[in-house]
This record gives structure tokens, C-alpha cells and sequence, in this order.
């Protein structure tokens, strides 16, 4: 649906030029559907083992890391777009605690969640 270039040119319409904080820059979703992850070979009958190798070899990361970041991005979303307590969104974005998220946020953003929600919330 959309090209390279049409996401590009969303990218530099949208989104901060340079975030501060090391922040990543760009969306997951965004940078999931712009690369072109050779998977068609992928069938429900590869072990775990070679499903995580060929992922990896496609994308650059491992599929939990690939999830991780889903993750991250959707509990972004719940703390700049809702008043949600940290709990209820470590709990609907799949992180086993709060502790789980911290470390996540802190791993992939390079900043705390308590900072985010404050930067971005509406």
C-alpha cells in the first residue's frame, strides 16, 4: 500500500526531525512495513530455532526483540494518549510487570516513562 517513498515523505511530515533524549526516531510499524523481510519461506512446520534464525538474518533483530519493540511503541501510545496508571498499560501491552516495561523503555528510548508521558501527553 505504501512505497519507500510515501512513508519517507510521511516520516518528514509528521514526526520530530531529531527527538531529543535518544528517542527512536521513527515508528516500529513503519519500519516494519519498509523493509522487505524475506519470510515467504517461513511455514508453520520450521522449528522455533530456524524460524528465529531466518528472522533474524531478514530483519537485523530477533523475533523478541522484534516484539519488544511492539510492545514499547504501544505502551508509548497508552502514556502520551491516556491517563491509564503504569500497571493497567504494562498489562494490556503484554509486559509481565511494570518492572518489565521500565527496563524496556529504558533499554529501547533511553528515557523514563514518567519523562515520556510528561514530554508527549496530551
Amino acid at each position: 500500500m505504501w512505497g519507500a517513498r510515501g512513508l519517507a515523505v510521511a516520516r518528514h511530515l509528521v514526526m520530530f526531525l531529531k527527538r531529543p533524549g535518544g528517542q527512536a526516531q521513527f515508528s516500529t510499524v513503519c519500519r516494519c512495513r519498509t523493509r522487505r523481510i524475506g519470510l515467504a519461506h517461513c511455514t508453520v512446520g520450521m522449528s522455533e530455532r530456524s524460524f528465529s534464525r531466518r528472522y533474524a538474518e531478514a530483519t537485523g533483530i530477533t523475533p523478541a526483540r522484534a516484539v519488544e519493540r511492539l510492545q514499547v511503541e504501544a505502551a508509548r501510545r497508552l502514556l502520551s494518549d491516556t491517563s491509564l496508571p503504569v500497571k493497567c498499560i504494562a498489562a494490556r501491552c503484554g509486559f509481565g510487570s511494570e518492572e518489565t516495561l521500565r527496563r524496556s523503555f529504558a533499554r529501547l528510548l533511553a528515557a523514563t516513562r514518567q519523562d515520556y508521558r510528561a514530554r508527549f501527553s496530551g
